[in-house]
């Protein structure tokens, strides 16, 4: 019984998304929005108009009237395709959405889908302070996130290396004997070394960083 109750309530909302008129708009850059449904599957089709290089965050609002009924922001295993972080400015984007899976009944006189997008900042002041931030959010990816990590950790080396340096440098200058003016001095030059490769990497690290927020290509 309760399963041909549910196959009820499908065919129900099968036949009412079928018959009812569903109205796409876009906010900003969202452009040329259709809204079908096909096989039991909601397709929604838009293109994002701006700079190529260009990454929004995107979410589908659905509305009955006025009324905000849905909205989805991430992919799931029931919505995918073109929604959530990271998706790229250009045409023939399209949301893919098994309604019926995902338990939702989209009822109503007049449904409005909304495709919103908000526009991920690329050259912010937290991203040239997080190196690799930037490429993690538009990418999802976590091996850019290892990249301030390693730049921090690599400043504060070169820091601590440096300060050691310097005690050793204040102990060589007031060493009396030879052996300790040696070892010292070998400490010294040895911290120094260690201290200027930690910066190198950091500095490399965020030279890099810098070039990436600024270049135009897409992100991997």
């Amino acid at each position: 019984m309760i399963g041909e109750i549910g196959n009820f309530k499908m065919k129900k909302l099968l036949l009412i998304l079928l018959c009812l008129p569903m109205i796409g708009f876009g906010q900003h850059n969202i452009k040329n929005i259709k809204v079908n449904f096909n096989n039991e599957l909601l397709e929604i089709k838009y293109d994002i108009s701006s700079l190529s290089s260009t990454y929004f965050n995107i979410s589908l609002n659905v509305y009955e009237g006025k009324d905000l009924i849905v909205r989805k922001k991430k992919k799931t295993q029931n919505i995918y395709g073109d929604i959530g972080k990271g998706i790229m400015a250009g045409k023939y984007k399209k949301i893919s959405w098994k309604v019926l899976d995902d338990n939702i009944e989209l009822v109503g006189d007049n449904l409005i889908f909304e495709v919103s997008a908000d526009i991920i900042k690329q050259r912010s002041a937290t991203n040239f302070l997080l190196p690799g931030r930037y490429n993690y959010i538009v990418s999802q990816k976590k091996k850019h996130l290892s990249k301030s990590l390693l730049f921090y950790s690599a400043l504060a080396a070169g820091i601590y290396y440096g300060s050691v340096s310097s005690t050793n440098q204040q102990k060589y200058n007031d060493a009396t004997k030879l052996n300790e003016i040696n070892d010292y001095y070998n400490k010294a030059n040895t911290s120094l070394q260690l201290s200027y490769l930690c910066y190198g990497v950091s500095g490399t690290i965020m030279i890099d960083n810098i070039y990436r927020l600024f270049k135009k290509n897409k992100v991997r």
